[in-house]
């Protein structure tokens, strides 16, 4: 898996860098570079049915969704983000406490003073523990 800034830009020249065909974002964008360089609504549910081939998506194994928890969290200068050397380790901390289990995306907002802190985990409870102690960092450092 790898990680890019947010924009269907990015996440194509990320596609080329790794000689990968498919990628996304959570906004739902995903592009199947061999197909289309852009996020496709239609191309990616067809290409979602192809996937599954005749499986119910409701089906167990077809699809796992983890316990998500986002917080937005106001700053000052939601450019400051990028030079906050605490969060930026805390981040790295719950990324590889997470590894292989879930995942963590904070990024600043593009037109709002925020922050937005995302993390997805096998449990509710550890989703919840992680996005709140990331978020009040954010909080303690940008606020």
């Amino acid at each position: 898996m790898g990680v890019t800034a947010v924009g269907d830009r990015y996440v194509l020249e990320e596609l080329r860098a790794r000689g990968w065909t498919i990628g996304g974002e959570q906004s739902g964008h995903i592009i199947e570079a061999s197909f289309n360089r852009t996020g496709d609504g239609i191309a990616s549910a067809l290409l979602t049915l192809e996937a599954l081939r005749g499986r119910d998506l409701a089906e167990r194994d077809a699809m796992h969704k983890l316990p998500q928890r986002l917080l937005n969290v106001p700053v000052r200068d939601r450019n400051a983000f990028a030079q906050a050397r605490e969060v930026a380790a805390a981040i790295g901390l719950a990324e590889r406490e997470l590894a292989g289990r879930g995942r963590v995306l904070v990024r600043a907002s593009g037109t709002e003073p925020l922050v937005r802190v995302m993390v997805e985990a096998p449990t509710s409870e550890e989703a919840d523990a992680v996005c709140s102690r990331l978020a009040v960092l954010v909080e303690r450092e940008l606020a």
